[in-house]
């Protein structure tokens, strides 16, 4: 009777060679889950870098393909801007005799026009440029998603953005997306940042982010539904 006592006041289980307290169940429960989590985040990460390597196959490679008017057009912009000297203000093209061009805001074409600067003019340099900005917006994604839905569920957000077909397009494409995208995430990034600490530093950078996505391509005004829902959501 006082074995009997013993065991449930320890709160354990019976077993066939004995007693098994509840709290050592629960810690091998515990060690379990984190053991899959792990492994899950391993496999997570694993993925993400094995779409980076992907980006760099024929990273060489002429402007061919997908979209390849509007990659040419992007490579033109960005050599007149080595080749001229002008300011971002002042983008010249190729077609139709060339010449200045009223366009979106050329802030990646200036960009590349800077790296051909230092390094020479190669198409390679622009998918270099245009991953490491597609890898900024991969971590934008993972900070903003964790604030609404922890860590766990941020990594798999991130990793799934990687891996999907239209971002290995475009997360190498001499195209200014990757700068679009990075610019949306983090804008709304600080946004929530600003709303949850009211420090004006984080409405600036927020505004200004925003402010560089509608630049780059005025449809991104939709951008506005999901800052409405961070204002109203407590």
């Amino acid at each position: 009777r006082n074995r009997r006592m013993r065991h449930r006041m320890s709160g354990g289980v019976r077993g066939g060679k004995g007693d098994l307290p509840l709290y050592s169940i629960a810690s091998h429960t515990i060690f379990a889950v984190r053991i899959v989590n792990k492994s899950i985040r391993t496999i997570c990460l694993a993925l993400i870098l094995l779409s980076v390597a992907a980006r760099f196959i024929n990273i060489d490679s002429n402007v061919i393909g997908w979209h390849s008017w509007r990659q040419s057009d992007t490579a033109a912009l960005a050599r007149n801007f080595h080749e001229t000297g002008e300011s971002i203000l002042y983008p010249r093209v190729d077609w139709g005799g060339g010449g200045y061009v009223e366009t979106e805001l050329q802030l990646y074409t200036y960009e590349v026009s800077l790296v051909y600067s230092a390094f020479g003019v190669n198409e390679a340099y622009a998918r270099v440029l245009s991953i490491a900005i597609w890898l900024l917006g991969i971590f934008g994604l993972y900070r903003l998603s964790s604030r609404f839905y922890g860590n766990d569920v941020a990594l798999f957000a991130a990793t799934t953005y990687a891996v999907i077909p239209l971002s290995l397009f475009y997360g190498r494409a001499f195209m200014p997306e990757p700068t679009l995208l990075a610019s949306i995430v983090w804008g709304l990034y600080f946004f929530y940042r600003w709303t949850d600490r009211h420090k004006m530093t984080d409405w600036l950078i927020s505004c200004l982010l925003i402010t560089i996505a509608v630049l780059l391509k005025i449809p991104t005004l939709y951008i506005g539904l999901p800052l409405l829902y961070i204002a109203w959501t407590p």
